[in-house]
């Protein structure tokens, strides 16, 4: 077995999981207004909103996105990316088209929603994606940045 990353839990992880547990709130309470207020200064963004998965955010995203544009197309994402990225999409009962890693830069239908992938800590070049619409899939670079600013 290749682990794709080796957790590590000390006991600083698990006195705040006890202090969680013990509140009463283990899904939104103080620590999670805590958390969003933290990230949004990481990233640089007012609001941030915590979900119960980045499957779950890209859902909404997506969902948001559907509503508030009209959108009932393919969803463009590349091939080199989380299953979460795709299951996002198929909860949101839209076809998805899956474009070559090397390719995922250059979309040839730009009617199409794209969900590029910043993937393992490394963002990609926002700048030479020539897209109308895009919902980021940050959620494997949180704090990352790349030469036009920070991703995730």
């Amino acid at each position: 077995m290749i682990n794709w990353n080796n957790p590590s839990f000390g006991k600083k992880e698990l006195e705040l999981l006890k202090e969680v547990l013990e509140s009463g709130y283990v899904s939104e309470g103080p620590k999670t207004k805590e958390l969003e207020e933290k990230l949004a200064r990481i990233v640089g963004t007012r609001y941030v909103i915590m979900t119960t998965s980045c499957t779950a955010a890209l859902y909404l995203a997506i969902e948001a996105y559907k509503r508030i544009e009209g959108y009932n197309s393919d969803v463009c994402i590349p091939n080199l990316t989380f299953v979460g990225t795709k299951n996002a999409v198929e909860m949101a009962n839209l076809p998805i088209k899956i474009v070559d890693v090397q390719d995922r830069y250059l979309v040839s239908n730009q009617n199409s929603l794209f969900i590029p992938v910043n993937l393992l800590g490394r963002g990609c070049n926002i700048d030479k994606i020539h897209l109308n619409q895009a919902i980021c899939d940050n959620a494997g670079c949180l704090g990352s940045k790349v030469p036009n600013g920070k991703v995730g």
